[in-house]
């Protein structure tokens, strides 16, 4: 009877956990897939539901590795893939370090200084060496 009390709790946990991840999926991907997002958000939290309900009824071996899927897609697929990868990585990396299979230069400009995003050219990194074609004029 206890351990059936310690598996109704965490499984309590476990599905508002879901279901806040869930809400917070539906709210980041509410601008680009517009009234889609909720579609997502109804199946993120029903699909845990009904799959952890008929576990708790049957103890099927198929329900809780249902559960345990959908539990996955979302750490895995938005939490480490769009949440870290796609998003998170790129801000603190920088974009070539976050997607390392398309190598990315740095742009030159017309007189063959390279620009990064460490010393614009804006004047920060001091004045601009002279060229060639400068000194000659």
């Amino acid at each position: 009877m206890i351990q059936d009390l310690e598996l109704h709790r965490a499984a309590r946990r476990s599905l508002l956990s879901i279901g806040v991840t869930a809400a917070l999926i539906t709210i980041n991907h509410l601008y680009a897939l517009g009234p889609k997002a909720f579609g997502l958000g109804v199946v993120l939290i029903v699909a845990p539901t009904l799959l952890l309900w008929w576990f708790k009824r049957t103890r099927s071996n198929v329900a809780f590795g249902g559960y345990l899927l959908m539990n996955l897609w979302v750490v895995i697929g938005f939490g480490l893939l769009k949440g870290l990868w796609k998003s998170a990585l790129p801000v603190f990396a920088g974009a070539p370090h976050a997607h390392p299979s398309s190598p990315r230069r740095p742009a030159s400009s017309p007189s063959g200084s390279s620009s990064s995003p460490t010393w614009p050219r804006i004047g920060i990194a001091g004045s601009r060496r002279p060229t060639a074609s400068s000194r000659s004029a």
